[in-house]
């Protein structure tokens, strides 16, 4: 081989080990992003399981609503939130 062929021939392993390295940057970035995706929805799930395990309707809502005088709207605000899962209890009777 001469020179100028040993030098395309670097040049073209160059230029084929870059663009395999850009194209395995962008598949694990993807991947990275998937898995962090992933990580980040099963952290709020069992975040989410948690405080559900951990609440107390009685304790929290309604000793509040009867153990202290609070106006009606306030009681509205207070339990507002927790409504729609008194309709879908019935809605499914």
């Amino acid at each position: 081989m001469s020179k100028n062929e040993d030098k395309k021939a670097y040049e073209l392993i160059i230029q084929i080990d870059k663009e395999l390295g850009e194209v395995n940057y962008r598949l694990l970035f993807k991947e990275s992003i998937i898995l962090k995706t992933s990580a980040l929805e099963s952290a709020q799930e069992s975040l989410y399981y948690v405080g559900i395990d951990s609440f107390n309707f009685n304790q929290e809502i309604t000793s509040r609503v009867f153990s202290s005088p609070i106006p009606l709207s306030e009681t509205r605000t207070l339990i507002e939130p927790f409504m729609y899962l008194e309709k879908t209890k019935f809605g499914h009777l």
